[in-house]
């Protein structure tokens, strides 16, 4: 199983703000006015995809991960894969650090659609998008980073990690990060 050479960190979010309910606003009729689509949530009984492999995506990128990108030691050399990418919402938050490489898989292949094109209107060839299953995806030892938002359901999730196991043994990196942030209802 995988195991993190570095310090786990817990960190707890709040619910937000009436100043951060209010930016969350501005933020979605700025993606309106410029045709982005990052903040809608589709559900994955519209997606047509098996809610025993896939739960249900929502953006995510946000003040809290900004301060764990923040807070890990970026440096330019370094990648980051996003598990579950759905839209590129995380992958979007990812920009503003130095990352060499900013990938995301996603399995659905409406809304890798939509990341794809709301990164074509932003205007950066930095972000690329894997239209895949995350069990079938080859290439987890390029990556230092991974970041995971609400993914998968359990059973899926063990498969996903036991492939990655499987890769990161023959790692380009010693050391790695698996950044987890999950909602406990």
């Amino acid at each position: 199983m995988l195991k993190n050479k570095s310090n786990f960190k817990d960190i707890k979010k709040s619910k937000p703000n009436l100043l951060e309910r209010s930016f969350r606003q501005l933020e979605r009729a700025y993606h309106y006015l410029m045709g982005l689509d990052f903040l809608g949530v589709i559900k994955v009984e519209d997606l047509q995809l098996n809610p025993e492999i896939v739960s249900k995506g929502s953006p995510s990128g946000n003040s809290y991960l900004k301060n764990v990108l923040k807070n890990i030691g970026i440096n330019k050399k370094d990648s980051i894969l996003d598990i579950g990418s759905a839209k590129g919402s995380a992958l979007k938050t990812m920009l503003d650090f130095p990352f060499q490489n900013i990938d995301g898989i996603e399995i659905s292949s409406k809304l890798a659609e939509i990341s794809a094109k709301n990164f074509q209107k932003l205007k950066t060839n930095k972000v690329k998008i894997f239209n895949q299953d995350a069990c079938h995806f080859k290439h987890y030892n390029n990556y230092k980073y991974f970041y995971l938002y609400n993914p998968f359901p359990k059973k899926y999730f063990k498969k996903v990690i036991a492939k990655m196991d499987e890769q990161i043994k023959k790692k380009k990196y010693s050391l790695y990060t698996i950044i987890l942030n999950v909602t406990i209802c």
